[in-house]
């Protein structure tokens, strides 16, 4: 999005260069692990799909918790000016929706 001011991530480029020593390093496990390289790739390929899996889930865990800690700011905002106003219930009477 842009907002944070951080430099951008780089899991979108690619380059001719990453691609050769991608494939390189695959020939090189190939090759030391006696298996031939379409093996190598397929095992390189359920490496990536579990490392998509293991961020989807922390992408998960960190949006649940995002959303707790705001609906823990918008309770307190609502008791805040609930305190403020006459016609509301006072503070021994909250109820909180988390």
């Amino acid at each position: 999005m842009g907002t944070l001011e951080q430099p951008p991530r780089k899991h979108k480029e690619t380059s001719e260069v990453l691609i050769m020593q991608l494939i390189t390093e695959i020939k090189d496990v190939a090759s030391s692990k006696k298996i031939d390289f379409e093996t190598t790739l397929r095992v390189y390929e359920l490496a990536e799909q579990r490392r998509k899996n293991d961020l989807y889930v922390a992408n998960g865990d960190i949006h649940d918790e995002q959303v707790f800690g705001m609906s823990q700011v918008l309770n307190e905002l609502r008791h805040a000016i609930a305190d403020l106003s006459p016609n509301q219930p006072r503070s021994s009477q909250r109820q909180d929706f988390t």
